[in-house]
Formats: structure tokens, C-alpha cells, sequence
């Protein structure tokens, strides 16, 4: 440390226009790291936080992953680097060439390629979540778009790819889940499928009752889960600031609600 706590070195925050970027950014800054932020957007959410002493502007990751790589690369081996962190998918895959260099110079703040492969992996994943015993929809696998096998449970489903990010040539593809509310509706979904998104995950639908978080960082805003929307009214937003400035340096509570199509992310067992 030097001076009055503060850390040598630099943290460079990754997906500066993401939430996850903004929270990483207030916490590294409140514990006394200085903080660089690298985004590709001028308005990430990051970029406006006290504690980024250091804003970069990238390629976007996904468009144009080579070059992303690069100009970050080239920031770290510029020197007083002390670590760098990925917020989501995007910068991981974009990276990914690029990993076993950049932990020469700093701190990766990721799991090894072999673990992440593993999360990234539908199958992998709800494969752990088996040994866990921790309870999923039932499913069926799609192997490929040729035809679409018999449904055994009800509509609404849920059609997952194996990956969600797949490199294309120079680009990096984003496929996302979709959610069909007929057989037709699927059939479809997974003729516009891309081949290396198979095989693929078919899962029920769940319903009922789910537990939202509603969270106070130092900054001053309250924070609340994305699916459960936003606060209602100023006033309502003024309550929570003063219970912000009674409450500890982050704070938590839950409640239920009942459970909707749109918020299928989140179940309770």
C-alpha cells in the first residue's frame, strides 16, 4: 500500500457498460485500488463512477474481438497494471487467445480456461447441477436442426445452444435462448439456429414464487434486480436513499412475487 491505504498498481475493469463493471469499479475504489475502466461505448455506466481514475475506449468485443484484444493487451503491457477483471461473456471469449499473455503480466482475475469452458458449456453446467443436487427444468436435447424431437411437458419451453458465444471468421456470434409458446413457434427457432449452436436444450418452463434482492451500495443509489424493474415514483426513490443513509455500507432484503413467463432465470426450488 501506499499513501493513506492505497493499493500500487492498477485494476482495469472490463465492460465498463455493464452493471456488473460499475459494482466491481465502486468496490476495488472503496477498498483503496485505483480502478481503469475500458469500455466501447462514450456513456458506459462504468466511466461515470468516482473511482475510475482511468477510462479506455475499445473495439467492441464482440464486432471485433481481435482488435479488442489487442488495445488491451498493449494497456497492460505498458506497465503498472496490477490485475484485470472481465465482467461478462463478451470480453472472456474476446480474450480468450489472449489469456495465457496477459496472466504473465497481471493478475487474470478468472477461473482457468478449463473451468470456464465448463460454465460456458449448457451441458457441462446442468451436468453439475445434477452432481449438486440442485433441482432444473425437466429437458430434452435437440441434436440437430433437422427435426425437432417430441415434446414430453407443456408449452412454454425454452430452447437453449450449447454456447452462447461462437467465433465466425473475424467476429465473435451471440446467440441468444429463446422462449416458444407453440410447437411451431420451435420448430422455427431451431431451423434459425446457427449448426454450431447444437446441440441444443430444450427446458420447461418454471412457475411460481421467486425472491427479489434490493441491494444499497456506498455510491448512494439503491440497486435493485433487473427483472423486477425499476422504483415506482420519486418519492418511493427518496425513501430508499434515506434508508441508504441509515443502513450498513451494503445492505439486502428479500420478498416473493409470483412468478411470470418474462422471469423464467430466476427459480426457487
Amino acid at each position: 500500500m501506499t499513501g493513506a491505504g492505497r493499493q500500487t498498481g492498477r485494476v482495469i475493469v472490463l465492460d465498463g457498460d455493464s452493471r456488473a463493471a460499475l459494482t466491481v469499479a465502486r468496490s476495488l475504489g472503496a477498498a483503496g485500488f485505483s480502478v481503469g475502466v475500458a469500455a466501447s461505448r462514450t456513456d458506459a455506466l462504468a466511466f461515470a463512477s468516482r473511482y475510475a481514475h482511468e477510462v479506455m475506449m475499445v473495439p467492441p468485443p464482440l464486432v471485433a474481438p481481435d482488435a479488442y484484444a489487442a488495445v488491451i493487451e498493449e494497456r497492460v503491457n505498458a506497465g503498472g497494471v496490477l490485475a484485470v477483471v472481465p465482467c461478462s461473456e463478451n470480453s472472456v471469449a474476446a480474450l480468450g487467445r489472449s489469456e495465457a499473455r496477459l496472466r504473465e503480466r497481471a493478475a487474470y482475475l478468472l477461473p482457468p480456461p478449463s473451468v470456464m469452458n465448463r460454465i460456458e458449456d449448457e451441458f457441462e453446467l446442468t451436468s453439475m447441477l445434477i452432481d449438486l443436487d440442485i433441482p432444473i427444468p425437466k429437458q430434452i436435447v435437440v441434436p440437430t436442426n433437422r427435426r425437432v424431437p417430441d415434446i414430453p411437458f407443456d408449452f412454454p419451453v425454452i430452447l437453449k445452444p450449447k454456447y452462447k458465444l461462437t467465433r465466425l471468421e473475424h467476429a465473435l456470434t451471440r446467440i441468444d435462448s429463446q422462449v416458444a409458446h407453440n410447437l411451431d413457434e420451435l420448430v422455427n427457432f431451431v431451423r434459425d439456429m446457427p449448426p454450431s449452436a447444437f446441440p441444443c436444450l430444450v427446458q420447461a418452463v418454471l412457475f411460481g414464487e421467486v425472491e427479489e434482492y434490493v441491494g444499497f451500495f456506498r455510491e448512494g443509489r439503491a440497486s435493485r434486480n433487473s427483472a423486477s424493474g425499476r422504483f415506482g415514483s420519486c418519492r418511493r426513490r427518496a425513501a430508499c436513499r434515506r434508508r441508504w443513509r441509515r443502513a450498513s455500507p451494503f445492505r439486502t432484503w428479500r420478498r416473493t412475487r409470483e412468478k411470470s413467463p418474462a422471469s423464467w432465470r430466476f427459480p426457487v426450488p
